[in-house]
């Protein structure tokens, strides 16, 4: 049983998962291999103890369970909805694609974002070898010999990811982000109002030059007669390029308003997204993969639609479902979510009821996270892994600079601080710990955090002469959170000013018409090593991505920040 390596990302079909785990295997130290032997321990005891379990529930109990599930599936159908537009949308490899944008030469071979220690992002040619993101680099190097790896620039993709927050924002003004590449939006509201249809400008590039995205063919039959083209020598190349400027028209369907923003943020930012269209967000972040890149899946709003949708679909697809809940699901014979349902009385026996009832809803392809909208998120946190480390000061002057940073990202969290303070270790033997405190305040700044986390790192290391590999701090909220507008002003308008959508698109600088005009985040107090990242998770990630949590353990100067979301990212315990 493999748990730290899944192929499941879009762009990776059809891969050679032996030679994949066989390069991983070949290429990972014996603390790595041991600890992730005793991970698959305590799997297979898990399942063992489930099975177990299963072999003295008699019929009769399994039959009321069932009974149990269905009164349980009814009161669930009770509150099915279906008049609701949810859109999730996704940059294609985000990170990868900014710089391929930026560096014309990257696009046509397999490269990744990071260092040797950790990557954050790759591209699908990358992918085609099995290089995925959070996977070290010297490790991707050994599945693909000639992939480029070119170092973060967290200030560009942060300048990118509030481009393209302004635009959705526009279509849905409480849209969540769920990290700089995603988004959830709810359209309802914006397609009733939709009465007539919208003509945009689009500019396309095509020449010699390849610098400018996006580029098209010039013998491309959709090049309009009466399309306007503008000659421009790029100051980079030196190439000649042109750009065909004409017109677009978007309808008033729902399709047509998803393809208008997703058309609008590559005329932005020359980047490219999916999206998924459902009636829930859990529908749509699914559906966004289908068809990935540059594409988008609409599941139509009909109950035996989404069912059949779900019978099909397998049950790692499900954000929340990760490698051991899926090991422990398989062990009973739950290949496909429409297992679930059929399962629901053995899976009601040796899962909690919470979980089995969260399980049930997926089954049917109801909601099964909850959003709220202005106050998201419960907790912030932050870490950092480095290379083993014993000496106490050096420990104490990343712990203050991790404080500093989670104080910090607060205002971008909607928290304004909390009562309770977590700190959670990792040792260079991979035993990992949380500890938590309590107090009678609210900790707001790093005067008041630091002192706290100090103590729980020095307790543990009482009498424990093994290294650290690896730091977090959390912060719970309290609850009293910051109001949306308050958010909006401090994330978005700090980064960029207001820009003209729609019939206003505005054309790039070089056409002498309007500039988007943008100012770089502040800069960071604590500079990365150049080998670092910074990772912000995002809801699926998180969720559908546990193997991410093993590749942590076998690298050394990597920085994590990590935004616990409850109910998208929380998996169940099994």
């Amino acid at each position: 049983m493999a748990l730290t390596y899944c192929g499941d990302k879009a762009g990776m079909a059809s891969l050679d998962m032996n030679r994949i785990k066989r390069i991983i295997a070949d290429n990972t130290g014996q603390d790595f291999q041991h600890h992730e032997r005793q991970v698959e321990k305590q799997v297979e005891e898990r399942i063992k103890n489930k099975c177990e379990m299963l072999l003295y529930a008699t019929n009769e109990q399994l039959k009321r369970l069932e009974e149990e599930a269905d009164s349980v599936a009814i009161k669930m159908e009770e509150h099915r909805s279906i008049n609701r537009f949810w859109v999730h949308i996704d940059m294609d490899a985000f990170y990868a694609s900014v710089e391929c944008r930026d560096n014309p030469e990257l696009r046509t071979v397999p490269m990744a974002v990071g260092g040797d220690a950790m990557l954050a992002t790759s591209n699908y040619l990358a992918r085609k070898f099995g290089v995925r993101s959070a996977m070290p680099g010297f490790i991707a190097k050994k599945l693909c010999p000639d992939l480029v790896i070119v170092p973060c620039d967290m200030h560009k993709y942060i300048r990118e990811s509030n481009i393209v927050r302004s635009i959705f924002q526009y279509y849905d003004p409480n849209m969540f982000m769920g990290g700089l590449d995603e988004a959830y939006l709810d359209l309802t509201d914006f397609v009733g109002q939709r009465i007539f249809p919208v003509k945009c400008k689009r500019i396309r590039y095509t020449g010699d030059c390849i610098c400018r995205l996006p580029l098209i063919s010039s013998n491309n039959q959709n090049i309009s007669e009466d399309a306007e083209r503008v000659v421009i020598i790029c100051n980079r190349c030196n190439k000649e390029r042109i750009a065909i400027i004409d017109y677009i028209v978007f309808g008033t369907g729902l399709d047509d308003i998803v393809n208008q923003i997703r058309f609008e943020v590559e005329q932005l930012t020359g980047l490219t997204c999916s999206a998924g269209i459902a009636t829930n967000k859990m529908l749509a972040k699914i559906c966004t993969d289908l068809n990935k890149p540059n594409g988008q899946f609409y599941l139509e709003a009909d109950r035996y639609k989404i069912i059949d949708f779900m019978n099909s679909l397998k049950i790692r697809k499900v954000p929340g479902i990760g490698p051991k809940c899926e090991a422990v699901l398989k062990s009973i014979g739950v290949e496909k979510c429409s297992d679930l349902f059929e399962k629901r009385a053995k899976i009601r026996y040796i899962f909690t009821n919470l979980h089995s009832e969260w399980l049930l809803k997926v089954s049917l392809g109801l909601d099964a996270w909850e959003i709220d909208k202005v106050s998201n998120q419960k907790s912030a946190g932050i870490g950092r892994s480095f290379t083993p480390k014993q000496n106490f000061t050096e420990l104490c002057q990343i712990l203050y600079k991790l404080c500093r940073k989670l104080i910090k990202s607060l205002p971008s969290s909607r928290i304004v601080g909390g009562r309770s303070a977590t700190l959670s270790i990792k040792f260079a033997t991979f035993d990992y710990i949380t500890r938590c405190k309590s107090v009678d305040f609210v900790i707001q700044n790093v005067e008041m955090l630091y002192p706290i986390v100090e103590g729980l790192l020095k307790k543990e290391l009482v009498g424990r002469h093994d290294a650290i590999r690896l730091l977090e701090g959390n912060i719970k909220r309290k609850h009293k959170q910051l109001t949306t507008t308050t958010i909006l002003q401090q994330n978005l308008h700090k980064f960029i000013k207001p820009i003209k959508l729609h019939n206003n698109l505005p054309i790039l600088d070089e056409l002498g018409n309007e500039k988007i005009e943008t100012t770089s985040n502040e800069s960071e107090e604590d500079e990365l090593n150049d080998d670092s990242i910074v990772v912000i998770s995002s809801c699926g990630d998180g969720a559908n991505g546990e193997e991410g949590l093993f590749w942590e353990y076998i690298f050394s100067g990597y920085l994590h920040l990590n935004l616990w979301l409850p109910g998208i990212q929380g998996c169940f315990g099994v």
